[in-house]
């Protein structure tokens, strides 16, 4: 059944002795003066015990209930300008004007809010649950606490940034093989220091790419109700974001075999689109010639039914999966090396526009996006999560607990991280966690829509792998 029998509960004691040990780590951190969420504060316990040395004796802070139901959660981005009374964990209230950037949502109705404080000139983290009072700064009407995990939600829907980032959520499988074909092609690679091989696009094509996807019936139902103005802006949005992708030979190799196993018509537009996309260029034929092999071969004809795949059924589909994950494995050191070092020199880029840039600038918005994509912790969580869950689909283990399956990720991403590196996210480090989980579950094709989680008999939430889906 995997490693899911092999749980070690902590006890109580160790897990007094690694908060204490985060606690003072946190206070030398750069987000020293960010708060902590009870929930969060007991659901961080999940480090491995022998990699931490535990400080002099102080007194730790009360550990709120733990809730298996809101391991993970929901990613938003939002801007909204506003005025707030705030009592911190030690039960000092005060008043804060602050501009979102970002919520995390927990099915609870917790929301981690993270903000540029004016106050103190920087960014911080908020808990709903420890906010009083809250007024929009544009309207000067207050929002009723009760209600704001949807006010917050509902503003992310219309915020640019969101809409932009949403566009290319279901057409990753294209965008990935696009880029991994015609930077071969176009010879538009580069080796990391840590020896992974990237594929990239040129200016010209991430053009290209940006108006092909902005003409698909989703995006236009997106921002069918924007002016030019805000129209241009979440292009350039989304255009900013597709020069950070880039793709191994693992990755377009799981890509392509989503892709095969989706409608004709998905397929055919993204060959169409490479044609057009590359005209005039010497590697067009190239490209075109490959993705019409590899796409358009008469066995994927056939619309393809929604399933995933099921390689328990399917010897072929067997063997690509062991595939697959045996190249995973083989490039996991070299991969987390690069995460690490991206997401290093994103935050960098942070830190200095914050002395210079404006809260509601571009240039800082644009920065800040790119820290929130690339964060280590967020994309260490989604490739451990990704990565299990193919492991128990291979080892036909298909229902299992959520619980212990999301404890065991955060585990795994404790190990994969220096202490230094765990205290310098302080009370961000569950948000980005549990996002990283739940990024994990999506681009593996589970949602809770599709009963990719939900209660069984007994009450348990549990995973069901039996339900994987692409849309």
């Amino acid at each position: 059944m995997g490693f899911l029998k092999d749980l070690v509960k902590i006890p109580f004691d160790m897990v007094k002795a690694i908060w204490k040990c985060l606690m003072e780590g946190g206070k030398k951190s750069r987000v020293q003066s960010s708060n902590q969420d009870s929930k969060a504060q007991a659901t961080l316990l999940v480090a491995a015990p022998g990699s931490f040395t535990p400080p002099a004796p102080a007194t730790p802070p009360i550990l709120g209930a733990f809730d298996p139901s809101t391991l993970s959660c929901e990613k938003h981005e939002v801007t909204v300008d506003a005025i707030i009374d705030y009592v911190d964990k030690w039960g000092n209230a005060t008043r804060r004007e602050i501009t979102t950037e970002e919520i995390y949502d927990y099915e609870d109705g917790v929301v981690v809010i993270r903000a540029f404080c004016h106050r103190r000139k920087d960014y911080r983290t908020f808990i709903s649950s420890r906010i009083k009072y809250w007024v929009d700064s544009n309207s000067g009407k207050p929002v009723s606490l009760q209600n704001l995990a949807n006010y917050l939600v509902k503003a992310s829907q219309v915020d640019l940034t969101s809409i932009a980032l949403n566009i290319p959520s279901t057409e990753g499988a294209e965008i990935q093989v696009f880029i991994h074909t015609a930077g071969n092609y176009t010879q538009n690679t580069y080796t990391s220091r840590n020896g992974l091989t990237y594929y990239r696009i040129s200016l010209q094509l991430v053009n290209a790419l940006v108006d092909y996807l902005l003409g698909l019936p989703r995006s236009r139902t997106l921002t069918e109700s924007l002016n030019s103005e805000q129209f241009d802006e979440v292009k350039d949005i989304l255009r900013s974001h597709l020069q950070t992708i880039k793709v191994t030979d693992t990755q377009a190799f799981l890509a392509k075999k989503i892709l095969r196993e989706s409608e004709l018509s998905r397929r055919k537009n993204l060959v169409d689109f490479a044609r057009t996309a590359l005209a005039g260029m010497p590697a067009q034929g190239s490209v075109v010639q490959l993705l019409d092999d590899e796409l358009l071969d008469p066995s994927f004809r056939i619309p393809a039914p929604k399933s995933f795949f099921n390689p328990q059924a399917n010897p072929e589909q067997k063997k690509e999966l062991d595939e697959y994950l045996s190249k995973l494995a083989a490039e996991k050191q070299q991969s987390v090396a690069d995460i690490k070092s991206e997401s290093e020199q994103a935050e960098i880029e942070v830190d200095d526009a914050i002395s210079d840039e404006l809260p509601r600038s571009k240039a800082r918005a644009k920065k800040y996006r790119k820290s929130a994509e690339l964060n280590v912790i967020r994309n260490l969580a989604r490739q451990e999560c990704h990565n299990q869950l193919l492991i128990n689909l291979q080892e036909e283990t298909l229902i299992f607990e959520r619980e212990p399956f999301e404890q065991e990720i955060r585990k795994r991403v404790c190990a994969l991280l220096t202490n230094q590196e765990i205290s310098r996210y302080g009370d961000m480090m569950l948000p980005y966690l549990g996002n990283g989980i739940q990024f994990g579950y999506l681009v593996t094709g589970l949602k809770k829509k599709n009963r990719g989680w939900y209660p069984n008999e007994s009450g348990k939430v549990v995973i069901d792998l039996n339900n994987i889906q692409r849309d």
